[in-house]
């Protein structure tokens, strides 16, 4: 067994690239930082030793291995050791790396030549994963059992054949494994102590024993488990794969099984389960035994889901917003002409009537339009300080009177909860669409709501728990809970809850839950569910405790009055600049109906080479937030260093909250949200100019 000091292996990284450096570098630290043992091998010249003998015609190189023991002792003698991390240091009793590296021969014994055996089978077969278990003698002559694992090289040419080997230590469960057949006393104080489920059943899956973590987690008793097999509590849809590894073990497999699959509570529920199996072997003339520890992993797989659906979220919103946004921008182009066409004298009344249904048609498809962006998070909120029970106890009358008759509503609220910063209509929103929800999940039985406000606090096990959208840190939060009676969902409508234009009645007409999640969302909290299917559901939003109120700033007031402001926008020169030009025609129109003269700019570069020449002439700018070249907010940025006084109103698709997320930082500015009509740019312009002339 030849061994190495050096690197080699991050030095191959290394001489790749410049850029390879930071991926060798973090490499190394993974490597030397990791808790398990791990050990860098070259079987460079073990894959050609293989090659050798499958080139000489050998078909079944298993076979022919087992009949050539010496193979094994001469191709560990062309095994190089390159490195081994700390933590294997450690576990072999070595002073350092170097003396663990040079003592290795010291370190094989018997079982440790049947692992090599399995990897050289692995090389040759071109699998792609070695695992199994072996058994070394540390330094200080400590036997000890190893779970080890490692990708295996597939030989590219002109590479180091590298293997990086986990060794996962075992001692301990083969420790208790023995002492299983030694005594049943110490057996039952080590598996009756164990945190996981351990458990032990026939090569038919009949269950013979089950420890006492496992009727806890699993809310089964001795007595109810009797004549039980695996399969019985197993989700159904487990089944072929655990009758599988079944099949396995009867055709005389006796290595470990890894996996996970899913199991049944008593109570009806799925339990996510991490399983481990080892066979036990029986006395003479007894059948062996299958042990399995299962660790539940719910906490992991909520982890794992909120972090999906947050992606989810985010995407799904990003595309809501990116729509609305190009939808506003149609819609503008829509209203604003329709408007004009209505306010042309020369028309008549004679097309009043069409251009009303378009401007109601359009005002409504711009409300859907904020719904959309609401669910983005992207909505525009008008907070103030409220109390939540308040807000649900206006609304409680509209909520009797729009629940069906089968459904009766109940209110639990604290009379004494602090404070929470709220736009109150979008909360009322909020609160009937989970009403309606509620009521509509009872069915023609009927049944109960109930509508409960207080104030608690939330674990991150509990926030996990109760799939909590976005994910909040664990803290205290003011909470609005509606319970139902009801059918209660399934894991796959749950999953969906919150999706756009989702329903489990009819085919989506709205946003729903996902309007009321881009509320909740933009106030800074997140939705709770705890649903058992046939039993019912309690959906809660959770808002934090109000701060220190602070005042929005960016903002203007107005200072000039509404009588004489056609007489200040009179020959008022005001630069426009937006890339859509149907945005641009409808903006000019309106400015020079308010008695303005206009320049319109189709970009931000060229507004500002315009206005460095003109800017003693420019009164007032319109900027568009989102052009591609230079956007609002930089456009800002250079013609407010050529005129620091120069009063800029942004028009944005987008909502308000935006604007001022991705203006932070910028002094004094207006805003019109697209689709605007005749009246908001007058009262944009009117605020501007009467904050710069104040």
């Amino acid at each position: 067994m030849k061994t190495n000091n050096g690197r080699p292996w991050a030095n191959r990284k290394k001489n790749k690239s410049q850029s390879g450096d930071l991926l060798a570098d973090s490499w190394e630290h993974i490597f030397r930082s990791a808790q398990v043992p791990l050990f860098v091998e070259d079987l460079t010249l073990v894959r050609q030793t293989i090659n050798k003998v499958l080139d000489s015609g050998v078909k079944d190189f298993g076979t022919w291995l087992e009949a050539h023991p010496e193979f094994i002792i001469t191709t560990i003698e062309n095994l190089n050791i390159l490195d081994a991390n700390d933590r294997a240091v450690e576990v072999a009793g070595a002073r350092d790396k170097a003396e663990l590296i040079c003592s290795l021969d010291r370190m094989v014994v018997p079982e440790t030549l049947e692992s090599f055996k399995d990897i050289l089978k692995g090389l040759a077969a071109g699998d792609d994963i070695y695992q199994g278990e072996t058994q070394y003698r540390s330094l200080d002559g400590r036997i000890y059992h190893t779970l080890n694992r490692a990708l295996l090289p597939h030989g590219q040419s002109g590479e180091q054949d590298l293997l990086v080997l986990a060794t996962h230590d075992i001692t301990d469960l083969k420790l208790a494994q023995s002492k299983l057949q030694e005594s049943e006393s110490r057996y039952r104080a080590v598996v009756e102590a164990a945190s996981d489920i351990i458990l032990c059943h026939d090569l038919s899956g009949k269950i013979i024993f089950v420890n006492k973590a496992g009727l806890t987690i699993m809310g089964w008793t001795q007595d109810q488990l009797k004549g039980f097999r695996v399969s019985d509590f197993v989700a159904e849809r487990a089944i072929p794969e655990m009758n599988e590894r079944l099949k396995q073990r009867e055709k005389g497999f006796t290595g470990t099984f890894i996996f996970e699959i899913p199991l049944i509570h008593s109570d009806g529920r799925e339990i996510p389960m991490e399983i481990s199996t080892t066979m036990i072997p029986g006395p003479i003339h007894e059948v062996p035994q299958i042990m399995a520890i299962m660790r539940d992993v719910s906490g992991r797989k909520a982890m794992e889901s909120s972090m999906v659906n947050h992606h989810k979220m985010e995407s799904l919103g990003a595309l809501a917003g990116g729509i609305a946004h190009d939808f506003n921008n149609l819609l503008a182009t829509i209203m604003g002409n329709a408007e004009l066409l209505k306010g042309d004298r020369r028309l008549g009344n004679e097309f009043d009537e069409f251009l009303d249904s378009i401007l109601h048609a359009s005002g409504q498809a711009a409300d859907l339009c904020q719904q959309m962006l609401t669910y983005s998070g992207k909505g525009q909120f008008s907070v103030n300080n409220g109390d939540l029970s308040v807000v649900v106890h206006e609304v409680s009358r509209l909520l009797q009177a729009t629940v069906s008759g089968r459904a009766r509503l109940n209110f639990q609220l604290d009379n004494s909860l602090p404070t929470v910063m709220i736009d109150t209509a979008p909360i009322r929103q909020v609160i009937m669409e989970m009403v309606s929800n509620a009521t509509q999940s009872l069915g023609d039985d009927g049944g109960e709501v109930t509508v409960r406000t207080g104030r608690a606090g939330f674990t991150q096990g509990a926030l996990l728990a109760g799939h909590c959208n976005p994910m909040l840190e664990a803290g205290s939060y003011i909470y609005c809970e509606v319970a139902d009676s009801g059918s209660g969902m399934d894991p796959a409508t749950l999953e969906r809850l919150f999706d756009p234009f989702f329903s489990t009645r009819y085919p989506g007409r709205g946003l729903g839950l996902s309007a009321a999640l881009g509320i909740i969302k933009g106030h800074g909290g997140g939705f709770l569910i705890d649903t058992t299917p046939g039993v019912g559901s309690t959906v809660s939003f959770l808002l934090p405790e109000a701060p220190v109120q602070a005042e929005k700033a960016g903002r203007s007031k107005p200072k000039k009055s509404p009588d004489t402001l056609h007489l200040e926008l009179a020959g008022k020169l005001i630069l426009v600049v937006d890339e859509d030009p149907a945005v641009r025609r409808v903006c000019e129109s309106f400015l020079r109906r308010l008695g303005c003269s206009v320049l319109s700019v189709g970009n931000g570069p060229d507004s500002v080479r315009i206005f460095s020449k003109r800017f003693d002439e420019i009164d007032l700018a319109i900027l568009d937030l989102s052009m591609t070249d230079m956007d609002g907010v930089a456009t800002f940025r250079r013609l407010r260093v050529i005129r620091q006084d120069l009063p800029v109103i942004f028009s944005t698709g987008y909502g308000e909250e935006e604007l001022h997320q991705r203006a932070r930082g910028l002094d004094e500015y207006g805003y019109i949200s697209k689709p605007f009509k005749l009246a908001n740019v007058r009262q944009a312009l009117g605020q501007a100019l009467g904050k710069v002339a104040e």
